[in-house]
């Protein structure tokens, strides 16, 4: 999960997940930039989120944002 999200916007602690440190989490973002610099590539990211609302950005911003990378190494 990445730490920007709805209740850190309001800077609240997040009742859904209120023992997660989220000042240690990084955005896909930048997980898919280390990867790649790393030799990593073809690096995706999604945000995981309940079928329902699998096409809702916003839902994802006020679920907390998961999302899971998928790549390969560089041979």
């Amino acid at each position: 999960c990445p730490r920007n999200n709805f209740f850190d916007s309001l800077n609240i602690r997040n009742p859904l997940f209120p023992s997660i440190e989220w000042q240690k989490h990084q955005s896909p973002e930048v997980w898919k930039r280390m990867l790649e610099i790393s030799g990593f590539n073809a690096v995706k990211y999604d945000f995981l989120q309940p079928y329902p609302l699998k096409t809702s950005s916003t839902m994802a911003y006020l679920l907390g944002s998961p999302f899971k990378i998928q790549c390969s190494k560089k041979s």
